[in-house]
């Protein structure tokens, strides 16, 4: 279980901010609901899923600079919330507004490894900074810092985790991540510079937009080795009205599906095992490009783990994620 609860607790921080299902149609966030309104539609995707159709005339990009505008310079960020047109939805978002920004964050579901099994409620809150870096070949760049912890039936865990990304014309990409995990004992620091490249977000952002990844990354550290692939898709579905701390922001509904898998090998205390993770996610994420920042998300989540070099070394863990901003602004 020690070995289980430290790898959930790396694979959350390693996805950042943790996620799950909405299943009404009113949001809540930063604890204030808010009656959400969609665009109606008849167009259906690929798969069958009903599309709603696509929004009138789209406005005339907005200045340099201004929310909206293609991204340019690094370190350019947006203006404080309090001035942003929180209506408005923009196609190409640029950073967020540097600084920390907390989210509410809730856990509830079942672990167990070997023939043990274990509720796993949490109710805490994560801290995600966002802070400008060195353009590269002339993109804006920025880096996400997200910090979680918690703790069930006597196991504390953590973990922390760090994304690069790059904006560019087509869209915002996570170019690598850093993070560690610890629980009973145990702890796993992994970094991972993905090839190619995660499209995390797709420009112009609009309803229909649809947009997949397949990457993998390997890592090596002192005591933990892993290799990593990554694949999924999303596809923007909705538009709506959220509320945050009793503020309204208007919000892109998107829809994730992904599967992380990831072998690896642990040494300690003179031993070496070898194992896989797996961990899949089906996400909805309410994004407000007029800032830049995720308001909510709500996730299903399932993942097992194997070792066989170790006694219940195999294991799963399965429920739901959900993650709401508290305020627009950082604090």
């Amino acid at each position: 279980m020690k070995v289980l609860t430290a790898l959930i607790a790396l694979q959350v921080g390693l996805s950042g901010v943790a996620l799950a299902t909405v299943e009404e149609a009113t949001v809540a966030a930063g604890g204030a609901s808010a009656t959400t309104t969609t665009v109606p539609g008849t167009a259906t995707l690929p798969d069958g899923t009903p599309v709603p159709g696509a929004p009138g005339a789209e406005p005339a990009p907005p200045p340099p600079g201004q929310p909206g505008a293609a991204p340019g310079a690094a370190g350019a960020a947006l203006p404080p919330a309090s001035s942003a047109d929180l209506n408005s939805l923009p196609e190409r978002p640029t950073p967020p507004r540097p600084g920390r920004y907390k989210y509410r964050t809730k856990f509830d579901g079942q672990a167990s490894a070997g023939t043990f099994t274990t509720q796993v409620n949490e109710d805490e809150e994560t801290t995600i900074r966002y802070e400008p870096a060195p353009a590269v070949n002339g993109e804006t760049r920025d880096r996400e810092k997200s910090e979680s912890s918690g703790s069930s039936d006597g196991f504390d865990f953590s973990g922390n985790a760090d994304k690069e990304r790059a904006w560019r014309a087509n869209g915002m990409f996570i170019t690598a991540e850093s993070g560690g995990g610890s629980g009973g004992g145990e702890s796993f620091n992994a970094s991972c510079d993905w090839e190619p490249d995660i499209q995390d977000l797709a420009f112009p952002l609009k309803q229909g937009a649809i947009w997949s990844w397949n990457s993998t990354c390997e890592s090596k550290s002192e005591n933990f080795d892993s290799k990593q692939t990554w694949r999924g898709e999303a596809r923007v579905t909705g538009v709506k009205t959220a509320s945050v701390g009793g503020r309204e922001v208007r919000v892109l509904l998107i829809e994730r599906k992904s599967e992380r898998t990831n072998d690896f090998t642990v040494r300690q205390d003179g031993r070496e095992t070898k194992g896989k993770s797996t961990f899949q996610e089906t996400t909805q994420q309410l994004y407000a490009p007029s800032i830049a920042l995720t308001v909510r998300t709500d996730t299903d989540v399932r993942g097992s783990f194997e070792s066989s070099g170790q006694p219940g070394g195999s294991g799963q863990f399965e429920g739901k994620m959900e993650s709401e901003l508290l305020s627009l602004d950082p604090g």
